[in-house]
């Protein structure tokens, strides 16, 4: 009874095993290796090579153990011989009722599901970008695609809190700031040094430099 039951909860698990896909249903190019998705999902389905399997694997190994018990249902007249048939019989279809019941309890549900952390969503939809961070609004996120890291093109402050929040610890901050530096309008330059930015020191200086460089006169 036990080997029995070890097979079965072996061929649960494996019937339980689902295929499960990314969805959305319409992406948008905001440029520089943004992305818009809207209504991301999760599209769960069945493994049907599997539930088939396991239906025929479950018959099997109940059909043997009936086979092998000594099984009898008062009240019945078996033909001389034929209990280990009727046995095998009566093993198989329980064991396949079984697994199915215990499947439809326990087992994974068929279906569109929301995700509940969209950092894996993307990583699952395509590892070449990154999730935006607190980037939801609505039913909708923003990713970037990862090789921006180096080459994003930082000309406000909201492209650098951008840029944080797609790569909160990324090593070519520094580089990527020192490259938009030239193109940074003034008082977008201001409004990162008084914010609350990630900023190095070497980042700091070199924003602080570019401020007063472009200063028209000694009055601003």
């Amino acid at each position: 009874m036990k080997i029995l039951l070890a097979i079965l909860t072996g061929l649960l698990i494996i019937s339980s095993c689902t295929i499960t896909k990314t969805s959305y249903s319409s992406k948008d190019n905001l440029g520089d290796g943004v992305y818009r998705i809207h209504q991301p999902k999760y599209k769960v389905n069945k493994n049907r090579t599997a539930t088939t399997l396991v239906g025929l694997g479950a018959a099997a190994a109940g059909g043997y153990y009936g086979y092998k018990s000594d099984w009898r249902i008062d009240g019945v007249d078996y033909e001389e011989g034929s209990e280990a048939s009727a046995n095998a019989i009566m093993g198989a279809l329980g064991a396949m009722i079984g697994v199915s019941v215990l499947n439809r309890i326990f087992g994974k549900k068929a279906g569109t599901h929301s995700p509940k952390n969209y950092k894996s969503w993307v990583s699952k939809y395509d590892n070449k970008y990154v999730y935006i961070d607190n980037s939801l609004q609505g039913s909708s996120i923003e990713i970037m695609d990862r090789s921006m890291e180096r080459d994003f093109k930082i000309r406000s402050a909201s492209d650098l809190n951008t840029y944080n929040r797609a790569f909160p610890n990324s090593k070519y901050r520094d580089y990527v700031i020192a490259s938009a530096k030239d193109q940074m309008p003034r008082y977008e330059i201001e409004t990162i040094l008084d914010g609350t930015y990630k900023l190095s020191q070497a980042s700091r200086f070199e924003l602080q430099k570019q401020y007063i460089l472009s200063s028209e006169g000694l009055e601003q």
